[in-house]
C-alpha cells in the first residue's frame, strides 16, 4: 500500500532530512505489507495449538515465521 509521504513522516523529528526519505518510505511500505500479510495469516487462529493442529496451521506458522525472518534487521541495517 502506497501511503503519502506526509502520513508516514508526520511527527518525525526534524533530523530525518539527513536520511534518504524515499528509502524510509519504501521500508515503511514493506513493513506495512508484512503486517497485513501476518494479520491475514493469523485469521482463524484462536489459540497457539491451532498452529500445530493440522497442515494448514503449520503452513500458516511457517509463512508467518518467514515474514518475520525476512524483515529481521541485519548488520547492514536492512532485512534479509
Amino acid at each position: 500500500m502506497i501511503v503519502a509521504e506526509s502520513e508516514y513522516l508526520k511527527g518525525v523529528p526534524s533530523i530525518l532530512p539527513m536520511y534518504d526519505k524515499s528509502l524510509v518510505i519504501e521500508l515503511l511500505d514493506e513493513i506495512d505489507e508484512a503486517i497485513r500479510r501476518i494479520k491475514r495469516r493469523f485469521s482463524g487462529i484462536t489459540e497457539a495449538d491451532d498452529f500445530i493442529r493440522n497442515d494448514d496451521g503449520l503452513d500458516r506458522l511457517d509463512a508467518i515465521g518467514m515474514m518475520l525472518i525476512a524483515g529481521a534487521p541485519t548488520p547492514s541495517g536492512r532485512g534479509s
